[in-house]
């Protein structure tokens, strides 16, 4: 029997990559991480395991442009989709990389493996790649997303739990924590204070809407390009000290180089994330109150 270590992302993508993997192994073991804590938890992990010892070490749904250095060794498979990371493949010499610009990561392990799979189990790639890419075509696609939010502790594993044979809907209790999460996004938008301002970003002055936030960022920010008909929402969160960028359709700013550029963050063009620092705190100054 092989033995295969996973590191995979902490989001909806990352999950997916699980689900498919379970359906493409026999057996394994997983890690959840993220782009800001790989480097960290890879070198943990090698404290108590050697590379060399694993028939596959798989690293899937990180952008991880900047660690090539480091994980660029025989004996590491590495799946992605973010554009920075794709257009660094050629950076690559002993790892074995799979890094295809698709919609979700998701797509990319399926279409590189083809499992056999259900029409259930093919709806919920198809979901999870629906809403990573941010196409939206589907409409369970962004609750599926809340779902895997309201999760608390191992979320992957919960998720895989709930989804296992793939998406035949929601359950009373994914109902109910939907139609909460609802209710208290509603009583949100019509209470907090937005501030907005223009800043000029990639040669030109850019609309932005700022708020306070503590859930549910990606709901929140569609809410307000959409009623501020702004080009770019800027979410903070104090408490997580981090974070979101979300732009509207014809905005021509990467979120990704923005993030990485004033918040050491990342992500995709449309929204990404990164760490609450001075640049932003200042950028804060320059907005004014909604009244």
């Amino acid at each position: 029997m092989s033995k295969i270590h996973i590191f995979t992302d902490a989001d909806l993508d990352g999950a997916g990559c699980i689900f498919l993997f379970k359906k493409i192994y026999k057996n394994f073991t997983y890690q959840v991480t993220t782009e800001k804590k790989f480097r960290e938890d890879f070198l943990n992990w090698q404290l108590k395991n050697k590379v060399s010892d694993f028939d596959k070490v798989i690293i899937c749904d990180l952008n991880l442009k900047d660690n090539i250095d480091m994980i660029d060794r025989s004996g590491i498979v590495i799946y992605d989709h973010h554009s920075e990371h794709v257009e660094k493949k050629e950076q690559y010499n002993k790892a074995n990389v799979i890094l295809e610009e698709e919609g979700s990561c998701t797509l990319t392990i399926y279409k590189e493996h083809k499992p056999e799979l259900t029409n259930y189990q093919k709806l919920l790639i198809k979901l999870i790649d629906d809403y990573d890419s941010y196409t939206l075509q589907y409409e369970y696609s962004k609750p599926l997303d809340k779902v895997f939010w309201s999760y608390t502790g191992n979320r992957v594993e919960k998720f895989l739990n709930d989804f296992s044979d793939g998406f035949k809907g929601f359950n009373q209790y994914h109902k109910n924590m939907l139609s909460a999460l609802d209710r208290k996004t509603k009583d949100f938008i019509n209470n907090e204070t937005f501030y907005k301002g223009k800043l000029k970003i990639s040669g030109e002055d850019r609309n932005i809407v700022s708020c306070f936030i503590q859930f549910n960022p990606n709901e929140i920010s569609e809410i307000i390009l959409k009623k501020y008909n702004c080009d770019i929402a800027l979410l903070i969160n104090l408490k997580g000290k981090s974070v979101y960028f979300r732009k509207r359709n014809n905005c021509n700013v990467s979120m990704a180089k923005l993030a990485e550029k004033i918040c050491e963050g990342g992500g995709h063009d449309d929204a990404a994330g990164g760490t609450l620092n001075d640049t932003i705190i200042n950028i804060t100054k320059l907005l004014e109150p909604i009244e």
